[in-house]
């Protein structure tokens, strides 16, 4: 459509209604053409969709559907449908066959407006969209997760190596300059920056995204008195003061979905009750030469999982568990361990894969009475590749690849960790 044909149209929209409908009837009365009313120009029918100016034997706005045509011809709006009054932003129409009649919105024909962005029902398709409350917006963190086995919940990281390296670089510099006083701060906006790029889900309440709490004023005396009292005890505060740092990071880390609920984990070991573990454990692993060692691991595991509960809202709803055995681990280390000596190293990756499987495996949550077990989905050869590319990459650009490097692994780390309905295999 030509300026001056759409100058033309809005000049005749501006007259008066009663001139509109006389102009109307006097065109009624013209002979009609095989395409509809008003067509003939000439002897021939005029080009459907153009703009008609006033006076010149075509139908000008406001006329009504000829009975030859469904669709209408001859009329400016183009193919949604003939007859309408122009409203004071856009065009708001009787629709004809082609979908159902609406009412134009203020920012587009045909929809209601959704929280972010347009949601309409249009003939022979459903794109309605709406968002839910509290999701992520697009472009500042994790996305939806798709194409999940039904039930399945995984770990989402949408974290970038330019992203990463920016936060290094300035932390490391701030940290250095400080002479590393600012070392907490640097953990804590790094913590807080990890979990606003992780999701998990999809879960009943929606997907859940991350946010880290916890203050670098917090986090320095924390870490200035632990420090002070595992040196001045010789190293015997050391399970106090992991037991301590472990429990601030989990006050500070709240999980919310889509629906507003905020879910945490608490844990509520003590630092005595990691003392007896860890002591009895490193004890038993010297006088077996090593072999309790696969036991001692399990230990500290179901230690760790046992011990911690899920809360949404603030009340509990349920709690973590560690079913693996020392057995099953040995077995599973020790042909491990035979293979990357035969394999000169290689299989070792491969090893590493299914230690993360184990413990992935057999980690249970309960939560309101139904059982989640969980898993692992990376394979030995993906994390080969990580390795192997990330240390050459590295190695090659003097470090300055480490931050892509690190970003890789924790991605594999996280993005192939899932809970799903369940029971842990057993044996």
């Amino acid at each position: 459509m030509s300026d001056n044909d759409e100058f033309e149209v809005k000049k005749t929209e501006a007259i008066d209604m009663s001139e509109v409908l006389a102009q109307y009837e006097a065109q009624r009365a013209r002979p009609q053409g095989p395409q509809g009313p008003g067509q003939m120009q000439g002897g021939q029918p005029r080009p459907q969709g153009t703009g008609y100016p006033q006076g010149q034997g075509q139908p000008g706005p406001g006329f009504q559907q000829g009975p030859s045509h469904p669709q209408g011809q001859g009329y400016h709006q183009g193919p949604q449908g003939p007859g309408y009054q122009q409203g004071p932003q856009g065009p708001g129409y009787q629709q004809g066959p082609q979908g159902p009649g609406y009412h134009q919105g203020p920012q587009g024909p045909g929809y209601q407006q959704g929280p972010q962005g347009p949601g309409y029902q249009q003939a022979g398709h459903s794109a309605s969209t709406q968002q839910m409350p509290n999701s992520r917006q697009a472009g500042t963190g994790p996305g939806p997760m798709q194409g999940l086995p039904p039930g399945q919940m995984r770990f989402n990281l949408q974290l970038s190596g330019a992203e990463l390296f920016v936060q290094l670089l300035i932390g490391y510099l701030l940290t250095a300059v400080t002479l590393g006083i600012y070392g907490p701060w640097f953990m804590c906006k790094l913590a807080n920056f990890l979990a606003s790029k992780l999701s998990y889900g999809p879960t009943r309440a929606g997907a859940l995204r991350f946010q880290f709490n916890g203050a670098g004023g917090q986090l320095f005396g924390k870490m200035f008195v632990g420090y002070l009292l595992t040196l001045i005890t010789l190293g015997i505060y050391a399970p106090w003061f992991m037991v301590s740092m472990l429990k601030w990071g989990a006050e500070n880390t709240v999980g919310i979905a889509e629906d507003g609920s905020q879910y945490q984990v608490q844990f509520n070991g003590t630092g005595g009750q990691f003392f007896v573990k860890m002591l009895v454990g490193y004890l038993l692993t010297i006088l077996t030469v090593g072999i309790y060692g696969a036991w001692f691991v399990c230990a500290l595991h179901k230690f760790f999982a046992s011990n911690t509960t899920l809360h949404q809202n603030g009340q509990q709803v349920g709690n973590l568990d560690f079913v693996g055995t020392g057995g099953k681990l040995f077995v599973t280390f020790f042909v491990g361990y035979l293979l990357s000596i035969v394999t000169l190293g290689i299989y070792a990756f491969w090893l590493a894969v299914k230690m993360m499987k184990f413990f992935s495996e057999n980690t249970v949550a309960t939560v309101k009475g139904r059982t989640y077990v969980g898993g692992f989905h990376g394979t030995g050869g993906e994390y080969f590749k990580v390795l192997f590319v990330g240390y050459l990459l590295t190695l090659i650009t003097g470090g300055i690849y480490g931050a892509w490097f690190m970003t890789n692994m924790l991605k594999f780390k996280y993005n192939n960790r899932s809970f799903q309905p369940g029971a842990p295999q057993q044996g």
